[in-house]
């Protein structure tokens, strides 16, 4: 975890910083009681971890997924449902970016909290794969969340927020047969680097976070793609994640968290 201290002095009243059920957590010593965040990607195994963690301390949360079905299938999981509002959007698509954005104006204009937690991952070599899923990769992993940012980016200075970028140990050290998804996820780093180096000055946080393999779909796939075995248990939990993401947000406002790496205990690869 690499931690800075913020120069500015903090404002009074700035923002502090057929499934199974997810059990509500214990009440946490902070609290995002009257705080709005926006999560990017909600429906995913590390968005869904993280926008409970953040219904737990009493944030009224925002969550994307690609379709209805998966926004309804989460929404039957949170104990906390009432403060849960799903919206669909398909990043690839532009016209659901802005079909988004017009219809929850009212909230991009009050957004304290934006996670960035959506992505999509195909592998294949570099000399095999596919251009057009290289654009698809660019679509969903960098310019949706590019444009989501830039609309929340008003609001964020406005109410001195945070901004959550999950990006990937993989934007970090490019893998084999990932080459397309590994240089979304470095592009992502330096669109962090850039917004955070545009923003502090007005007291707004951003944070990246690079996780190593953690359990989830696109984990489970590419083990099999690799004909290795898929032990879920010794890797990276979602909730693990979301544990730190919430401790890092909920930090004084004399320090920001700028980039947090995290892995596997256990290395089963």
């Amino acid at each position: 975890m690499k931690i800075e201290t913020i120069e500015h002095p903090a404002a009074a009243g700035a923002a502090p910083s057929t499934a199974p059920a997810i059990p509500a957590a214990a009440a946490p010593s902070g609290s995002f009681s009257g705080l709005n965040a926006f999560v990017l990607g909600a429906t995913g195994g590390i968005g869904s971890a993280i926008t409970q963690a953040l219904l737990d301390r009493g944030a009224r949360v925002l969550g994307t997924g690609r379709t209805d079905s998966s926004i309804l299938e989460l929404r039957n999981r949170l104990p906390h449902s009432d403060r849960f509002d799903g919206f669909p959007c398909d990043l690839s698509r532009p016209a659901d970016i802005s079909t988004l954005r017009d219809a929850k104006a009212e909230f991009f204009d009050a957004i304290d909290i934006l996670v960035i937690s959506s992505g999509t991952m195909r592998s294949g070599s570099t000399m095999e794969a596919d251009l057009d899923h290289f654009d698809e990769h660019f679509s969903v992993n960098v310019r949706g969340p590019y444009a989501l940012i830039q609309a929340a980016l008003p609001s964020l200075i406005a109410r001195r927020g945070q901004l959550v970028m999950i990006s990937s140990s993989a934007g970090l050290k490019g893998r084999p047969r990932i080459g397309q998804y590994s240089a979304t996820q470095a592009a992502l780093k330096a669109l962090a680097d850039s917004v955070r180096d545009e923003v502090n000055e007005h007291l707004v946080r951003v944070m990246t976070v690079f996780p190593g393999r953690t359990a989830g779909p696109k984990q489970e796939s590419l083990y099999q793609e690799n004909g290795q075995d898929y032990v879920p248990e010794l890797l990276l939990q979602p909730e693990d994640l979301a544990r730190m993401v919430v401790a890092a947000l909920d930090l004084p406002r004399t320090a920001e968290v700028t980039e947090l790496h995290i892995r596997p205990l256990v290395k089963s690869y």
